[in-house]
């Protein structure tokens, strides 16, 4: 049985419920402006979680923006509170050509209702009710939701203007990763760094350089689907190689040298401190915070920026254990390319 949750501003309310009435199933239903998606989801969810569907205004909620990062951040944290529920983004102001819809679409939430241009305001909303129907009945069907997806030469900011393409083919750029801890993800956003580069016309290479490199390179080779290369494997455009004195490293616009746990690799400390970028990758759980307190020590004197899989709140609460040696702290999610992209770009423009 379907049970879906409406959420929506009340000039929305009425077209919304009307699609969900011609299926037969009578929602549950918040109306107004001014929600708050972060108190929905760490509060008021849990009285939900009878909802088999769950439907959302963009515009009545108050961290919508026209980039929509925070929005997008709470949509994955309500998606894996309620992993059972479909998410369903309605933006009734926002059509193909949108960042935002790309932006949702590449994080893997595809029943988005959105405009259509070139018909008339009747016949938009006939299409977005038809939408909203296939939504929830079966999902949004592929075909739909690749309109929202953009090529690089069509990405466009949510105002219509042609938004700054990342071009890394002329840069040459060395960075390096360490980690408070093991398993805290540091490969994850080594990886998404060069995800990153090598999808906007670079070249990018990851050096494995923790004392288990080998093994993490088989891993890596088994479980994603790796291209064999002489000397190094290829994963989705990057080029993987082990060792700090790997050969075949020069030449790219960005080399990542991935070494692991400070605390099992301070020597790696001398050889990859000198890099134009240093990043790490630490936890804000409470196990995690005292493994983060104790690396600052072996990071003394480098500039180096803490990056943390978690949202900007945590990392507000845990500042001071962060900040050690008056770093900078960034809350990025670790497997969104795109995510640790933005934060990759904007250090290029400050180096």
């Amino acid at each position: 049985m379907i049970k879906p949750l409406l959420i929506a501003t009340k000039e929305n309310e009425g077209i919304l419920k009307k699609a969900l009435t011609g299926i037969k199933h009578e929602p549950r239903v918040q109306s107004g402006s001014n929600w708050s998606l972060k108190r929905f989801v760490n509060t008021d969810l849990k009285n939900y979680m009878a909802q088999t569907h769950i439907i959302l205004d963009v515009s009545a909620f108050q961290e919508f923006n026209q980039q929509g990062d925070e929005f997008i951040e709470l949509l994955k944290e309500l998606q894996e509170k309620h992993d059972k529920a479909v998410i369903i983004v309605y933006c009734d102001k926002l059509m193909a050509g949108n960042l935002f819809l790309h932006r949702l679409v590449k994080v893997g939430f595809t029943n988005i209702i959105a405009r259509y241009d070139n018909v008339t305001e009747a016949e938009v909303c006939k299409l977005m009710q038809t939408d909203l129907t296939e939504a929830i009945t079966s999902g949004l069907s592929e075909q739909k939701y690749n309109r929202f997806v953009l090529t690089e030469e069509t990405v466009t900011s949510s105002d219509g203007r042609e938004a700054d393409k990342p071009d890394f083919s002329g840069e040459s750029r060395t960075v390096t990763v360490f980690s408070s801890q093991r398993r805290i993800g540091a490969t994850t956003f080594a990886m998404s760094l060069c995800k990153y580069v090598a999808g906007h016309k670079g070249k990018a290479a990851l050096v494995l350089c923790c004392k288990d490199a080998a093994k993490e390179q088989e891993f890596m080779r088994k479980y994603f689907s790796a291209e064999e290369k002489e000397g190094y494997i290829t994963i989705n455009g990057v080029d993987v190689f082990i060792g700090e004195n790997a050969d075949g490293v020069d030449g790219y616009n960005l080399v990542v040298f991935d070494c692991g746990d400070v605390h099992q690799n301070a020597d790696k400390l001398e050889v990859f401190g000198d890099v134009d970028m240093v990043f790490l990758c630490c936890g804000v759980g409470w196990k995690e915070l005292h493994h983060t307190a104790s690396t600052h020590g072996y990071l003394n004197g480098l500039g180096y920026t803490v990056v943390v899989d978690a949202d900007e709140d945590a990392c507000d609460v845990h500042k001071d254990v962060l900040c050690g040696n008056l770093n900078e702290v960034r809350a990025v999610r670790f497997k969104d390319s795109d995510m640790v992209g933005r934060l990759l770009s904007s250090c290029y423009k400050n180096t």
